[in-house]
């Protein structure tokens, strides 16, 4: 359990260094205008990588990839 709290929290600053590397040197962070596409979440128990693939309000296209962890896990 220890080992997928630690896990959830390194996904968590991974998404963090994702977001601020891909953000636009603002304080408002991300400027996604319209999302394109994004990766569903499969249902499976563990860490996933995810990608979203969105517009900004200037009409680039820009990758943001990341992970989660997946919704497939039962707390029994």
């Amino acid at each position: 359990m220890k080992n997928l709290l630690a896990i959830a929290v390194l996904s968590l600053f991974s998404l963090v260094a994702h977001a601020e590397s891909a953000a636009s040197h603002s304080a408002t962070g991300l400027d996604i205008a319209r999302v394109i596409s994004q990766t569903p979440d499969e249902g499976v128990c563990g860490i996933q990588p995810m990608t979203l693939v969105y517009e900004d309000s200037q009409g680039q296209r820009h990758t943001l990839n990341y992970l989660i962890q997946g919704s497939g896990c039962s707390s029994n």
